[in-house]
């Protein structure tokens, strides 16, 4: 995931947060107004009204979370992919250094080899 999308994810995110949030402090001021009120008087238009409100804040409260958890579930499609990805590149790199691994002993074998060489030269030439 880019710097700019996780940027715009998590601001999206704060933004649901602050949406439940607000939920969650209208719940509980609908909650302090509606109990006293409904006892009063079930049928009375204001706690049908509260009633109303306090359906409506849970309704905006659950879309809110659903938001949230929706946006989380792409978060975390886009890590697990960009994880597979890591994970594919790092067998990759440890292939790669398997290989190079293999080349450099055959390259080793041949400078030893090649040593060898040039010392009998030496001393075939010196005797």
């Amino acid at each position: 995931m880019s710097y700019h999308r996780s940027k715009e994810m998590t601001a999206i995110g704060r933004e649901r947060c602050l949406c439940l949030t607000k939920y969650r402090e209208e719940k509980l001021s609908l909650r302090r107004i509606c109990i006293p009120e409904i006892r009063e008087d079930l049928a009375s238009p204001r706690a049908l009204q509260i009633w109303r409100s306090a359906h409506n804040c849970r309704d905006t409260g659950l879309e809110a979370l659903g938001m949230v958890i929706n946006d989380m579930n792409l978060m975390f499609d886009e890590k697990s992919k960009l994880l597979m990805r890591h994970e594919a590149a790092m067998s990759n790199l440890r292939a790669e250094n398997d290989r190079l691994r293999e080349e450099l002993d055959t390259l080793r074998v041949s400078v030893a080899e090649l040593q060898s060489k040039l010392e009998v030269a030496t001393n075939n030439n010196s005797s």
